[in-house]
């Protein structure tokens, strides 16, 4: 499943710092439930998580349409020098 294919209303995890743009979608996590995790680093605090559509990432974060088809359980980090993915 790639993000851009994806429900544009379906809702995604993310954090404060992404919304209001003091930071880009560095870590990708699709779980085993089918929920997408998008944040801006690997370990985010609770307080911090914040939930809006598929098409609000997209639009906030152009790095999501580069995406790899992921399947549930995948994660993978942005690297910035080859702008590319990387499954961890």
């Amino acid at each position: 499943m790639k993000l851009i294919e994806e429900n544009k209303l379906k809702p995604i995890f993310t954090s404060r710092k992404i919304l209001y743009k003091e930071d880009c979608v560095n870590f990708v996590s699709y779980d085993e439930e089918g929920d997408w995790l998008c944040f801006h680093t690997e370990k985010i605090k609770e307080n911090e998580v914040l939930i809006i559509s598929v098409e609000q990432i997209l639009i906030l974060s152009e790095n999501l349409k580069l995406l790899p088809n992921m399947s549930l359980g995948d994660r993978v980090k942005f690297i910035k020098e080859n702008q590319i993915w990387e499954k961890y």
